[in-house]
């Protein structure tokens, strides 16, 4: 693997091992990846607590969100810009954010200062996922990133 100057500051947001689903899984291992790729970067996670206790994350994690509440989405938005994060990964999938239809990470991307970040998400699609009420909210994330999102929409059931 070859390895640059890169030394920006990267946060990943989504959920991240030990906490047991596919989305930690990936966000765990796309983090750590760029971390190597990137050992001038100071990379970091910042995971959603299903559970109150949360979980025994590792080190790379440094500010931790409750899922389902909003203040908390506000204070890692706050947390990000008293960083002055460059870059933020989100991975998305629907279920792992508070609100409706997921809108509580809406609100922490609206709240960063914008001016040199870039946002990259991944939009993840999942099998019960409510296809209709998930468009709107994932066009806002797509939106709010003001940069490339990869990713498909579950088809609309007839």
């Amino acid at each position: 693997m070859v390895h640059n100057e890169y030394n920006q500051r990267v946060a990943f947001i989504g959920n991240y091992l030990p906490r047991q689903c596919g989305i930690a899984t990936f966000t765990t291992d796309l983090c750590e990846s760029f971390a190597e790729a990137h050992p001038n970067a100071d990379v970091f996670a910042i995971p959603m607590n299903d559970v109150e206790e949360g979980y025994d994350y590792p080190p790379r994690v440094r500010f931790e969100v409750r899922d389902q509440d909003l203040a908390s989405y506000r204070r890692a938005a706050e947390f990000l810009n008293i960083n002055n994060i460059d870059m933020v990964c989100l991975q998305h999938e629907f279920g792992i954010f508070g609100g409706v239809a997921g809108s509580h990470i809406i609100k922490l991307l609206g709240e960063l200062l914008w001016m040199r970040r870039m946002c990259i998400s991944g939009l993840h699609p999942w099998r019960e996922a409510p296809a209709l009420r998930i468009w709107k909210p994932k066009a806002k994330v797509r939106q709010a990133c003001k940069s490339p999102s990869v990713g498909s929409e579950p088809r609309c059931p007839s």
